[in-house]
């Protein structure tokens, strides 16, 4: 029997996050942008699953002097965790907690009306200015001032003496696909906005690039840009340019917890959906989708075990999945299997994964849950 190595998790189930993979992908989108373009790596959603305050911290060593996230509650887990630079929430913040943002000095997105003399109430009070941001919908439709308010509201802000504006931004929905025109005019259209303001304070940053606008669309790059999955060491998408070689940082694995000889004919999981021909090996591993792991698996998934690919067999199930082993590969109980990630000389991507279940890398880690323990290589301090 291989030897088990001791982990500090019950569930053998890991995620392995080399955080000098993380630093050095920053630092490498940096060079990439050049000395006077800021960076500000997107944290949310748990560091794209990473782990948001070790992924901050190796963004910062890699250069980063502001971090984006989603939502209050994320940005103060950072400040808790005494990550030291600004920290802007790009997403909602409720009307009742717009206090904690000025109070804990992050910076704001605006783009309603309504949320004008709420900030310049709560900073009063506060007796301190609102920090912000300004986003402006060039063609996401999501959050964002219409183009056409867009120069009023910036002017309104501008104003006013309780709210300090920092930065204006848009967002590209379409820049992913290179040959499509729709970010260059939509790009074009949020420099109209901010042309049309001669007066416009130089101090106030301009940004509009997501990961895959800042390998196609140079021309967005302005003062900051915005990278999230080409952090983390995964291109936005597959007609994207690929000339920051970015590397993956996460590789999910766990062990083979039981071992079983399966008569041909037996159903195998939940809804009999596989029943082996001939005898077959099965290994149970100590994953389903309650962990993240997409059910859709069942249909055509693998895995990798002693550098060799093995199908999964039967359905994926809230705790476990099944894997069949093929007659001629040896293994044992607490082998190492791969879900995603290398060994020896095979490797199953995220990519790979994205494609199967006709979806996107993001997703696949977003869905990480918390039984999947974090396993931090490459920390600082780290023997």
């Amino acid at each position: 029997m291989a030897p088990l190595r001791v982990r500090p998790y019950s569930r053998q189930t890991w995620a392995e996050i080399d955080l000098s993979q993380i630093e050095r992908n920053v630092r490498l989108i940096g060079e990439f942008v050049g000395p006077g373009v800021e960076l500000m790596p997107i944290v949310k959603a748990g560091g794209y699953g990473h782990g948001a305050v070790p992924s901050a911290d190796a963004a910062m060593r890699g250069g980063a002097k502001v971090l984006g996230v989603a939502s209050l509650d994320e940005a103060k887990e950072l400040y808790e965790n005494a990550i030291d630079c600004d920290i802007a929430v790009l997403g909602f913040i409720e009307e009742n907690f717009q206090d904690d943002a000025i109070r804990f000095n992050f910076i704001g997105n605006l783009y309603r009306e309504e949320q004008i003399p709420i900030l310049e109430r709560q900073a009063r009070k506060l007796g301190k200015k609102a920090r912000v941001h300004i986003k402006i919908d060039t063609g996401m439709i999501r959050l964002g001032v219409p183009e056409e308010k867009a120069g009023a509201f910036i002017r309104r802000v501008l104003e006013s003496q309780e709210i300090q504006l920092e930065g204006i931004f848009t967002h590209c929905p379409l820049s992913d696909d290179p040959e499509n025109s729709f970010t260059v005019e939509q790009f074009e259209r949020f420099m109209r906005i901010v042309s049309s303001l001669p007066d416009l304070p130089e101090k106030i940053k301009l940004h509009a690039a997501n990961s895959a606008a800042i390998l196609d669309f140079p021309q967005t790059h302005l003062d900051l840009v915005r990278p999230g999955i080409l952090c983390y060491g995964h291109y936005p998408g597959d007609g994207v340019k690929r000339e920051v070689e970015v590397s993956p940082a996460l590789e999910l694995k766990c062990q083979i917890i039981d071992l079983k000889t399966i008569q041909p004919g037996t159903g195998i999981g939940y809804g009999h959906l596989f029943s082996p021909k001939k005898e077959m090996l099965v290994a149970v591993i100590p994953i389903g989708y309650a962990d993240g792991y997409n059910r859709l698996h069942s249909f055509g998934g693998e895995v990798l075990i002693r550098g060799r690919r093995c199908p999964i067999v039967g359905a994926v199930s809230m705790d476990f999945t099944m894997i069949g082993v093929p007659d001629d590969l040896e293994v044992e109980m607490q082998d190492v299997v791969t879900l995603i990630g290398s060994d020896e000389n095979e490797e199953i991507t995220v990519s790979e994964l994205a494609r199967k279940l006709s979806t996107i890398p993001y997703e696949i880690f977003c869905l990480l849950g918390d039984r999947v323990y974090r396993e931090y290589l490459n920390e600082p301090g780290q023997d």
